[in-house]
């Protein structure tokens, strides 16, 4: 709803609401309509005299942002001149500034403020090394998003203005000016204020340029001479005396981080680790890895031990729900003999995660991902296979592990998947590095480790281990993927050696089955078990007995994987050269199997959907009819009430294709419906938003609640709707189109669904209706069993 002085649309943007303003223009926070997506828009306005001369520069410099890739930027989408200045769209991010963040605690932890530091210069030297300087950097230009991770605002914004920071001090605009305002805001973190007070920005700027700073030390005791010699360093008034780059100083203040850490001994030294670095902000460039490495770093951490007490189904499920694919994979698997015989079919991911636990469904669903990461790529020569090879040493370390580990399988799978992920990403990503690589081999005759250690600066595994880190694993699997030593590996004292071992095992066997045969593979495998004896205790017969069952298995999950099991060579291998076990699960699989897993790959539905977007209809009706024979067979047993809520929205979120699905709850005291569990777009934003105050007055919620039938608007923007709508739903959300439906129980409103999509129409098709209205009936029954 267009209110005064803030637009209905800017383009194709729907307006939500203002973000803020400033000297440069105003931050909207919008919808686009397209993706259906939220997005902050800047539009950035000009004095006359400017116009002209710094469009261009403006919408060059966006353009150029527009191709970065940085965890640590937050990204230009695209850029537009208009008749008044230039309109920047941005990818929205919920958190917090890092001015209002240093404003509510003060000082900030040393090493939570040097890690903070060392992603921000990070960003910088990838900035730099594309030619980009921000120019003005500042903890207002510092977003903290969900994930504590720190995310630089306004690049394309600042190069308009003077630098005026490394000016004053001496130097010229450009990268220097960047170092010497990272160095102020580390001072800044570490002392909770400015290095220089100063009242007035002239007086500031003189201070800056004459005065002299006492160390951060001398406002924080639990600052240390390294890290006082650091921020000093970056702060010197002579640009002559600071760090010639931002990676540079990146590179110190890692080495200080780095001193305490162990696991850091056998990657070797800084250099190298300044390699990975370098490796992975190449790969932060790539289109599909961030996001990739996005999904993976939050489904751990919404699992870490840290954290499990305080994270709910639906918070884990909610992660997976944002990739279609990935959902139905998840639960297709959950469903065949991978789990072993569960006790009825699980249609959602939240019974999933109640029925099995976090642990079990997080191992899953980042071995899908990996899975599908590799199995998209399988046109690469060098990647043929590779998804199913990983996948099988996966299930062949899981069993190995069975009699020797106290633990469960699942680490033991995840690590035997991950223990080639350094080569692979080499293959994907770097594809002229691993031909030099290939190519050293033969030439000098070194091994494969010897050989990426030349070419890369790094052996693969210690790329792997710092993108496991990366993503938040555990030490426990980040150290299963060291390289065991030549020789008989001896027998496992500690969780943390048999998921090594299992690993190492795991893939040298899959490697034989690959590269070798007939004598030469029995000679293979009679040198694993040699090797292995101590440790696992298995003969050949026992290993070639295992690489067949778990290419059984591979067979019996080919739909649920969508592999074609007459494209895998290493399957087929398996299959005709290691007896009959493989060939009769083959058999079991039934005609038909392999074209089904062929034709699944077509018609996949493109990863973030949450169903209708590219699911037949007669398959999202099926999701519905499950999900409600589902949760009517729960209510039958003692399952928590919230556990069941949450399966009634997921159902409501995949089975209607909606963009969110939230469920509130009326507060008796305060008289205020509030949101408590969602699904969907900006769930955290939703939840600590969505609240309005009942009352009498006949808008589309309190028509709902008070007549205890649904409301549904089909366009949010007609005329004659708008009236029916609140001004805070337009804030707050602004969907074209949602629907409300009341919760009575007793003849008392206790809550309501609120669901949207995010384009104009109608909500519901044929039967849809029945069956929203059965599942919020269902959610009734729930709440009168289990109050």
């Amino acid at each position: 709803m267009e209110t005064a002085g803030t637009p209905a649309h800017i383009g194709r943007f729907r307006i939500v609401r203002e973000l803020g303003r400033g000297t440069e223009g105003r931050v909207y926070l919008a919808e686009d309509p397209g993706p259906g997506r939220r997005v902050a828009i800047k539009v950035v306005t000009l004095p006359d005299a400017n116009l002209r001369a710094r469009t261009g520069q403006l919408l060059r410099e966006a353009q150029a942002i527009a191709r970065f890739l940085h965890p640590h930027i937050v990204p230009v989408l695209e850029a537009n001149a208009g008749d008044d200045g230039v309109t920047i769209v941005y990818e929205y991010t919920e958190g917090i500034t890092l001015r209002n963040l240093i404003a509510h605690r003060g000082r900030l932890d040393v090493s939570y403020a040097a890690r903070l530091t060392s992603r921000l210069l990070d960003a910088v030297a990838y900035a730099h090394e594309n030619d980009i300087v921000h120019g003005n950097i500042k903890a207002a230009n510092i977003l903290i998003d969900k994930k504590d991770m720190p995310r630089i605002m306004d690049f394309g914004i600042a190069p308009l203005k003077e630098a005026r920071a490394g000016g004053v001090a001496g130097d010229i605009p450009g990268a220097a000016t960047d170092i010497f305002s990272l160095g102020l805001l580390f001072y800044e973190m570490l002392a909770g204020k400015s290095a220089f007070d100063a009242d007035g920005e002239t007086k500031g700027l003189l201070r800056i340029a004459f005065d002299p700073v006492a160390p951060p030390s001398a406002r924080n005791e639990a600052v240390d001479k390294q890290i006082d010699a650091i921020v000093m360093r970056a702060i010197a008034k002579q640009p002559e005396d600071r760090y010639g780059s931002a990676l540079e100083m990146k590179r110190e203040l890692d080495a200080y981080l780095n001193e305490d850490e162990d696991l850091q001994g056998k990657e070797g030294t800084t250099k190298s680790h300044s390699t990975v670095d370098f490796l992975i902000r190449r790969m932060s460039r790539m289109k599909d890895f961030p996001t990739f490495s996005q999904n993976i770093t939050e489904i751990n951490q919404k699992t870490s031990t840290s954290r499990s007490s305080s994270v709910s189904a639906s918070d884990l499920a909610n992660v997976i729900l944002r990739d279609y694919s990935l959902t139905s994979k998840l639960l297709k698997l959950v469903n065949s003999a991978f789990y072993g015989q569960l006790s009825g079919k699980i249609t959602t991911v939240t019974r999933a995660v109640v029925v099995l636990g976090f642990e079990r469904v997080r191992m899953t669903a980042i071995g899908l991902m990996l899975f599908d990461q590799l199995q998209n790529h399988s046109q690469i020569a060098d990647l043929k296979d590779s998804a199913v090879a990983s996948f099988m040493s996966g299930l062949i370390a899981g069993k190995l592990s069975q009699g020797i580990s106290t633990g469960g399988i699942e680490e033991s799978f995840i690590c035997g998947m991950l223990h080639n992920l350094g080569k692979h990403l080499v293959i994907l990503y770097f594809p002229e590095e691993y031909a030099a690589i290939q190519s050293r081999m033969v030439q000098k005759n070194l091994t494969e480790q010897g050989a990426s250690l030349s070419v890369l600066g790094v052996a693969y595994e210690a790329l792997a281990m710092e993108i496991l880190r990366t993503w938040n694993f555990p030490p426990i699997i980040v150290k299963s993927l060291c390289r065991l030593p030549e020789g008989r590996v001896a027998r496992p004292k500690s969780e943390g050696d048999i998921l090594k071992v299992v690993s190492n095992c795991s893939n040298a066997l899959c490697e034989i089955m690959r590269t070798t045969e007939g004598p030469a593979r029995a000679e293979a495998f009679k040198a694993v078990a040699a090797r292995y004896h101590d440790a696992i205790r298995h003969n050949e017969r026992e290993l070639s007995d295992l690489i067949a069952v778990a290419a059984a298995e591979m067979i019996r999950y080919a739909d649920a994987l969508k592999i074609d099991v007459r494209k895998s060579d290493l399957l087929n291998r398996v299959t005709q050269e290691m007896g009959a076990a493989a060939a009769a699960a083959q058999k079991a699989a039934g005609p038909g199997r392999e074209a089904t897993a062929a034709a699944g790959q077509a018609t996949a539905v493109p990863a973030g959907a949450p169903g209708a977007a590219g699911t037949a209809a007669s398959e999202m009706e099926n999701m519905l009819i499950e999900g409600i024979q589902e949760i009517s067979n729960v209510l039958l047993g003692d399952a928590e009430l919230n556990d069941v809520l949450y399966m009634i929205l997921e159902t409501m979120y995949r089975g209607f294709g909606f963009q969110r699905v939230v469920l509130c709850v009326m507060d008796a005291r305060s008289g205020r419906m509030t949101a408590r569990f969602a699904f969907g777009t900006d769930t955290p934003y939703i939840l600590n938003h969505f609240s309005f105050k009942t009352a009498t007055a006949g808008d589309a919620f309190n028509t709902a609640i008070e007549q205890n039938r649904e409301f549904i608007v089909n366009d949010a923007d007609d005329p004659a709707i708008r009236k029916s709508v609140p001004e805070w739903y337009y804030r707050v959300v602004g969907a074209p189109a949602f629907a409300v439906y009341p919760i009575v129980v007793r003849n008392k409103p206790i809550g309501i669904f609120y669901a949207d999509k995010g384009r104009k129409g109608d909500l519901f098709t044929g039967n849809q209706s029945v069956y929203m209205k059965t599942l919020c009936n269902q959610a009734v029954l729930a709440i009168k069993q289990m109050r």
